[in-house]
């Protein structure tokens, strides 16, 4: 049962990932236009930004920890659920709902499974971090960065 479930979750990454490579995917622009007071939507987007970013650096982790053989695969899958569960509690404030499907069912996948290989559970996460990686991508490119960095100055050291 776990493997026909991880096989449709990694149909459904594919699936998300090509119907968002071109153009800004919905979340995004619904991103744009979403505002939290007092804060407005500049932080939301940078903090929805990073939170995308940290989760692809977690699950990279997890996928080096698997080829590498250190940790056992029953709770590399595990520990990736929460990761992953955690991830989409903080999208969830940006209403990034699609994504937040996304690494829900992504989630409640990995806390069942129990892949054969490391190989098996590195191309699971490759497929999440290329569905996460491409989100996360289009946040990022509608932040001025370049503006950011002309117009805002640190605070001076106390």
């Amino acid at each position: 049962m776990a493997s026909r479930q991880v096989a449709g979750l990694v149909d459904e990454l594919r699936e998300f990932t090509g119907r968002r490579w071109l153009g800004e995917p919905p979340d995004v622009q619904r991103l744009r236009a979403f505002s939290l007071p007092p804060m407005g939507n500049l932080p939301c987007v940078l903090y929805c930004n990073f939170d995308l970013f940290w989760a692809g650096e977690q699950l990279q982790v997890c996928r080096q920890a698997a080829l590498a053989g250190d940790l056992r695969l029953p709770e590399l899958a595990e520990v990736s659920a929460l990761l992953l569960e955690r991830t989409a509690a903080r999208t969830a404030k940006w209403e990034m709902t699609e994504t937040v499907a996304l690494l829900r069912r992504a989630a409640s996948v990995l806390r069942e499974w129990r892949p054969d290989t490391a190989q098996e559970f590195a191309v699971v996460i490759e497929h999440l971090m290329m569905a996460i990686d491409r989100i996360q991508a289009a946040v990022d490119a509608i932040i001025p960065w370049s503006e950011l960095d002309r117009s805002v100055r640190l605070r001076p050291g106390t």
